[in-house]
């Protein structure tokens, strides 16, 4: 009796939430999975569809981001760490889920509306990551995302270069998977059951369609639906005796900062408070605008985001001699000029060292 109404369940599980009460909120959530899957009938928190079950798919992702954030909520409060455990679950199938999702999308812009929508969650799964090589799997998940959206120009000229029929065949199997997915919705038994049998041979079509686009037109597939990223034991090897990668994740309220030579690898995360927001855009105007620079104010700025955004992270290397520093900025910080960061306040400085 719940299907049909996932919607509705993820709004009062929200309301809920709102209103505190975050374990009726889980209670609604599991309602809202129930709702739309397809032969899933557990009300244990614990459990998810497995993601062949799910009739409406981006739907099901929203509830299980809804489901992990009510998670961590109920661990904070009743000071459960094996919820986090589940959190972490939840948001590892919502991710997977998402991709699938995506490559059923046909119009471009709701792959950039998801994809903008999910760039966040991948916060909390660097957070709550329990390996660095998770960690780093994410970080670079997320940066991924940017890249897709810069890649309109490249995914155009790909493109034509592929038959007008095969991209036709690809979007009527999209649309025939949409189809299918609302007849599923069907209270008809045998109405359902047809659906279900045609909205499988059309993921068969689509999946094998893809092997083909791997094969025969690699960038279109690379651009448009690829979503591997490199590994950081692949990272490392690129790395030779004297380098260090540093790259950065700029969260909700943290910057997490990634780090590896050719033989280990750190993770350290800041607050990203008013005071060092306010150093790095004084930096940045400092830069920008000649008529706003001021040598005293500048150095002191350039000081504090050294021993801020560098100086933890050097620290753990402190064997090796960081004749290259390679980074990897995100967000606002691609604006700060990492070069001109001072290891030591300005008054220290001789008239030869500046």
């Amino acid at each position: 009796e719940l299907r049909g109404y996932p919607f509705y369940l993820y709004e009062l599980a929200k309301s809920y939430k709102e209103s505190g009460d975050y374990k009726k909120g889980l209670e609604e959530i599991q309602n809202g999975l129930i709702a739309c899957s397809n032969q899933f009938d557990s009300y244990d928190i614990k459990d998810n569809p497995p993601s062949s079950r799910y009739i409406n798919q981006g739907m099901a992702v929203e509830l299980l981001k809804e489901k992990a954030e009510l998670l961590q909520l109920v661990a904070a409060q009743d000071q459960k760490s094996e919820l986090i455990d589940l959190a972490f679950e939840c948001y590892q199938v919502a991710d997977t889920m998402r991709i699938e999702y995506n490559k059923t999308l046909i119009n471009k812009d709701d792959v950039f509306f998801m994809d903008q929508k999910w760039r966040p969650i991948y916060n909390d799964l660097v957070k709550l990551s329990p390996t660095i090589a998770e960690k780093y799997l994410y970080m670079e998940k997320s940066r991924a995302i940017l890249f897709r959206r810069n890649s309109n120009e490249e995914l155009a000229k790909v493109k034509s270069d592929i038959p007008a029929e095969v991209l036709y065949f690809e979007d009527s199997i999209k649309k025939n998977i949409i189809r299918y997915k609302t007849e599923m919705l069907s209270d008809v038994d045998s109405v359902e059951a047809a659906a279900s049998a045609s909205l499988f041979k059309s993921k068969r079509k689509l999946d094998s369609l893809f092997t083909n686009y791997k094969k025969q037109y690699p960038s279109y597939y690379q651009l448009k639906y690829s979503e591997a990223v490199a590994s950081l034991d692949a990272v490392q090897e690129t790395l030779d005796q004297s380098s260090i990668l540093i790259q950065f994740h700029i969260g909700n309220d943290r910057i997490y900062i990634f780090s590896t030579s050719d033989k280990e690898a750190h993770m350290v995360d800041i607050s990203l408070n008013d005071s060092l927001k306010m150093a790095i855009m004084t930096s940045i105007d400092q830069l920008k605008n000649a008529d706003s620079y001021e040598a005293d104010v500048f150095g002191k700025n350039a000081n504090i985001l050294y021993e801020k955004l560098l100086l933890e992270t050097l620290q753990k290397y402190q064997d090796k001699t960081n004749d290259k520093l390679i980074i990897l900025p995100d967000g606002i910080l691609w604006n700060v000029n990492f070069e001109l960061l001072l290891t030591d306040s300005p008054e220290n400085y001789t008239h030869n060292d500046r």
